[in-house]
């Protein structure tokens, strides 16, 4: 079986020589999943403490929020699916939690890249790159 193994590893996977601008591109995409990861976790339990102080039922969120499906606001809530601006807003007014514990502040890698492409191809000084 090792030998069928690396018999396909050889034929299919080409060697591509590792630099460090992409072992910088890997550590910096590891670090933004991590710091997106640690946010939706403090999210999800600062929400439901805070549903729990108030009385309140991940269900009741959904009716408050508008939302009639159960499987829904769950996703919502473990950060499967993105909250609008409204729930957010309307979160922030119910639970008294403050914005800053509740909007993600970081692009991910790719959006990155992107807007400091565009950045650099707009060539305006008084904007700089966001990497």
């Amino acid at each position: 079986m090792r030998a069928i193994l690396h018999d396909y590893e050889n034929r299919v996977w080409v060697e591509m020589p590792i630099t460090k601008e992409k072992i910088h591109e890997s550590d910096l995409a590891e670090a933004v999943a991590e710091q997106e990861r640690l946010f939706l976790h403090n999210r999800r339990e600062l929400i439901r403490k805070r549903l729990q102080a108030y009385s309140l039922t991940q269900k009741d969120l959904g009716k408050i929020l508008g939302h009639a499906s159960v499987s829904y606001i769950s996703e919502l809530v473990n950060g499967i699916s993105p909250f609008t601006i409204h729930d957010l807003f309307v979160i922030h007014l119910l639970l008294k939690i403050e914005f800053k514990d509740l909007i993600p502040t970081m692009l991910n890698l790719d959006e990155r890249s992107k807007i400091t492409e565009i950045v650099n191809q707009l060539s305006n000084t008084k904007l700089r790159s966001i990497n």
